[in-house]
């Protein structure tokens, strides 16, 4: 059979509406999905001490440890005691243990009580390290309710004898009356605000203590 070139230009105008045809109804069917993320954060208060506390001494903050089914920037709705969910277009914009270690580090940084607050020491050790442990932060389903839960523990070390001088437990449960995952962030970065300033309080009895007995036992 002879091929005739006019055949082929007939036919290529048609298939090129066809395509553009299919191309367009795909646009219309089509709907964008909007993903939202969440930060957690922290206003920096104004009653950090004018001079520091602890002049000689210097304070590690270790690496923010996370459960591991909660370390990713998926958010987990827990549904049943033992079984969870990540919300698909809603996530953290940071993750977790980055975000609450930039948090810690700079709350303790502002508030004066150390020469100096640092994630790592590369000339010399510091004298106190500060481990913070996650185990839950998440969102929780209880009775069509909804609930933002935060579950912590804050140890503070004694790094010369290796002794934990502090630990701090951190508990907390927020409803969400209006369900939104913003007012859960907010929540949740209200209770983090509320124990770091406990937190600082209690380092600085606890570090004066430990300060005052290698003191007395020169």
């Amino acid at each position: 059979m002879k091929h005739t070139p006019n055949a082929s230009i007939k036919i290529l105008p048609g298939l090129f509406f066809l395509i553009l045809t299919l191309s367009l109804g795909a646009c219309r069917s089509s709907t964008t999905v909007v993903k939202h993320y969440y930060l957690l954060e922290n206003e920096i208060t104004g009653d950090s001490l004018l001079h520091l506390r602890f002049p000689e001494a210097q304070l590690e903050v270790a690496a923010v440890e996370v459960a591991p089914a909660l370390a990713t920037e998926a958010i987990a709705l827990r549904e049943k005691s033992h079984q969870l969910r990540y919300f698909e277009n809603h996530r953290w914009a940071v993750r977790p243990d980055a975000n609450l270690h930039h948090l810690i580090l700079t709350h303790l940084s502002s508030a004066h009580l150390f020469q100096r607050v640092a994630e790592r020491f590369w000339q010399q050790r510091a004298a106190y390290r500060l481990e913070t442990r996650v185990q839950r932060l998440d969102v929780e389903k209880r009775d069509k309710a909804l609930y933002a839960v935060l579950q912590l523990d804050f140890s503070l070390i004694e790094t010369a004898g290796g002794q934990t001088i502090l630990k701090q437990p951190v508990k907390s449960e927020e409803r969400l009356e209006d369900r939104d995952l913003n007012t859960m962030a907010a929540a949740l970065s209200r209770v983090l605000a509320e124990e770091m300033k406990r937190l600082t309080r209690d380092i600085e009895e606890a570090v004066a203590t430990q300060e005052e007995s290698k003191t007395s036992g020169r």
